[in-house]
């Protein structure tokens, strides 16, 4: 299948939003970020700012958790800024968030942490050969278990310089993964419903002394870069880009491969006035011409919704593709002005956190 144009024209509704385009077709500068309704209405949220945003949780009681360099909570009515742990550091930072509720909170990154409403707990500091030198650098990646966490690290210490296992009350469980597999993947580490630990682009692990299942793994040309969502159907979405430059839309179970179901042209790309086509990507490679990056992906009851940073190199903004089923549109919804880092859904509202921690909800209209 592929993508088709939903609504009204992309470039006017950019023109709406920006007092229109050049004259040459080139998007111009915007003063002011600011959302774009389409099959969301927007608002941005009054909320303290916090940079290099990493993860994003939203929770069945409307909570909302934000993580960085800091850590900001949402009540459903206003912010409030987590005290820092102890020893925190300016280079210290938040990748990974996992909270039951406001005094059960895991945190993975630069640390490994446990905040029960009141004190942080260095959890981290548990497992062998814990860097406890200044030239030590340890990044974490967790996920949350009924019984404990599962916990993925990688070092500078050579002695330990990958570490896979599992941490509960009684201490760390260290397990071994075959070292031919690559280890990026773990950052997208979740549990299932029926305890198995699933790791798309590596495989299922039933559990302790169980072997990987070789599942939710890719193609050579297919990858996740750590991005997926998992519907409550038990299917897992990502994305690649496809043969032709797109990007495909990808979707698997816990027994099977990701396949693409879906696919976005790069001329269906071509939005809001860009004088070109983009390239999938961060662009890096191509600096005379404009990129599009998906960056994040959320489940919903039909499929996945995908955020993605255009970049003109004048100024970025964020588009989002709706997957139901085997169908993908862009939506005319548009954050102008705004690099979006991460996305949740809670019911009908959808929110998006900028790299400079600028929180926006959408409301399903």
């Amino acid at each position: 299948m592929t993508c088709v144009l939903r609504n009204a024209s992309l470039l006017a509704l950019l023109a709406l939003g920006c007092g229109g385009g050049s004259s040459d077709g080139s998007v111009p500068a915007v003063e002011h970020p600011h959302p774009v309704d389409g099959a969301y209405a927007w608002r941005q949220v009054d909320a303290p700012r916090g940079d290099f945003v990493q993860a994003l949780q939203a929770l069945p009681d409307g909570h909302l958790w934000i993580a960085g360099r800091e850590i900001r909570h949402f009540d459903g009515s206003s912010f409030e800024t987590l005290p820092a742990p102890p020893d925190t550091v300016a280079t210290d930072f938040v990748s990974v968030i996992s909270a039951s509720s406001a005094t059960d909170l895991w945190t993975a990154g630069s640390r490994l942490l446990h905040f029960d409403g009141a004190t942080w707990v260095d959890r981290g500091a548990e497992l062998p050969n814990s860097g406890t030198a200044s030239s030590v650098v340890e990044g974490f990646s967790l996920a949350r278990a009924p019984s404990g966490v599962w916990v993925f690290r990688s070092s500078t210490n050579e002695a330990s310089r990958l570490t896979f296992g599992f941490l509960d009350g009684t201490g760390f469980q260290a397990l071994q993964f075959s070292p031919n597999d690559p280890f990026y993947p773990f950052a997208g580490m979740t549990v299932l419903a029926d305890g198995s630990l699933a790791v798309p682009g590596m495989g299922v692990l039933a559990g302790i002394g169980s072997q990987w299942q070789n599942t939710l793994r890719h193609g050579e040309t297919s990858r996740t870069n750590g991005l997926w969502a998992l519907s409550d159907a038990g299917v897992f979405y990502s994305w690649t880009p496809d043969n032709a430059g797109g990007i495909g839309l990808t979707s698997a179970t816990s027994s099977t491969q990701f396949a693409t179901v879906a696919t976005v042209p790069l001329e269906t790309l071509k939005v809001a006035g860009l004088k070109q086509t983009p390239v999938v990507g961060d662009g890096s490679g191509y600096p005379n011409l404009p990129s599009i990056d998906v960056v994040a992906v959320a489940a919903t009851s039909t499929g996945a919704l995908y955020a993605c940073v255009v970049d003109d190199h004048l100024f970025p903004f964020t588009v989002f593709i709706s997957l139901n089923g085997t169908s993908a549109e862009l939506l005319s919804d548009r954050l102008v002005g705004v690099r979006a880092a991460r996305m949740a859904l809670h019911g009908t509202a959808l929110f998006v956190v900028d790299v400079n921690g600028a929180v926006y909800q959408g409301t399903h209209r």
